[in-house]
This record gives C-alpha cells, sequence and structure tokens, in this order.
C-alpha cells in the first residue's frame, strides 16, 4: 500500500484541523510514495522502538507522540532526535504522529476519559490499511494504560 493512501486515509480519520495549536501531528519523518508493507504503532518513537522497527523491517511507525514538537536546529548523531531521525531514513522508516487530533476524537466519538493509546487503539489506527500490510503492536504500547 502507497504511504500516500495511509496518509489520507488516517487524516481523513483524524483530521489536523482537531489538534491543538502547539501540536505537530502528520508524517514526522519520510517520504509519502513509498510502498509500506510493515507498520509499527508505539506510543513514542523510542530508541528501543526504533530498533524494534528496524529489527522486524517495518516501512512506517506510526506513534502517538510526535517526536519532532519543536524545531529542530540540526539532525546530527550528537543529539537524541537526530539519532532517532538518522536511524530511521537509513533505514527507509517513515514516521506518522496522531497526537491532540487523536485525543480529542476519541474523546468526542467516546464521551468518556481517554487515557492512553492503547493496544486496541493502535489497532483501530490502522484498519484503514489493505490486509496486505502486516501491522506489529509495539510492547511499550501494551505496557502503558
Amino acid at each position: 500500500m502507497k504511504m500516500e493512501k495511509i496518509i489520507d486515509r488516517l487524516a481523513e480519520r483524524y483530521p489536523s484541523i482537531y489538534a491543538m495549536n502547539w501540536d505537530n501531528p502528520g508524517l514526522q519523518v519520510g517520504k509519502s510514495f513509498h510502498t509500506v508493507k510493515k507498520v509499527m504503532i508505539a506510543l513514542d518513537a523510542t530508541d528501543h522502538v526504533i530498533q524494534e522497527c528496524i529489527s522486524w523491517g517495518a516501512d512506517l511507525l506510526v506513534t502517538h507522540h510526535p517526536l519532532l514538537l519543536s524545531g529542530i536546529r540540526n539532525i546530527t548523531d550528537g543529539n537524541f532526535q537526530g539519532r532517532k531521525i538518522l536511524a530511521m531514513v537509513e533505514n527507509g522508516i517513515a514516521h506518522y504522529a496522531i497526537h491532540t487530533n487523536y485525543d480529542v476524537l476519541k474523546r468526542l466519538r467516546n464521551r468518556q476519559r481517554w487515557n492512553c493509546f492503547r493496544e486496541d487503539d493502535g489497532r483501530s489506527v490502522l484498519r484503514i490499511c489493505q490486509k496486505s500490510v502486516r501491522i506489529k503492536i509495539c510492547k511499550a504500547v501494551r505496557k502503558s494504560g
């Protein structure tokens, strides 16, 4: 499935208009036109999660929290954001975040308090993918909430 199609479907289901003005949902790292066969879902793009993506051969990492919230001055292996971005780019992994736009819509749709990006939530996010796309929930999601 093409990344741009996944992006379109995620944007349709969780429009960025619902995100808080300080938030940065959407494509964080990667090309919008590459083919996605494996998607990893996690709460955050931690070093552990990125290594799990690399080991599993993920093409796309979908997280609740964005990797990039404020301006970045450089992308080097000398800082934590730079190391993560470089690891994803070097291994062909795109990163997409669904943050406050997801929170707001989840609360509106369920009319209840929403605590965290849980395993069930992660699966529901990517029901939009074709059956040819494999999905894995990172352990970090299972441990939260």
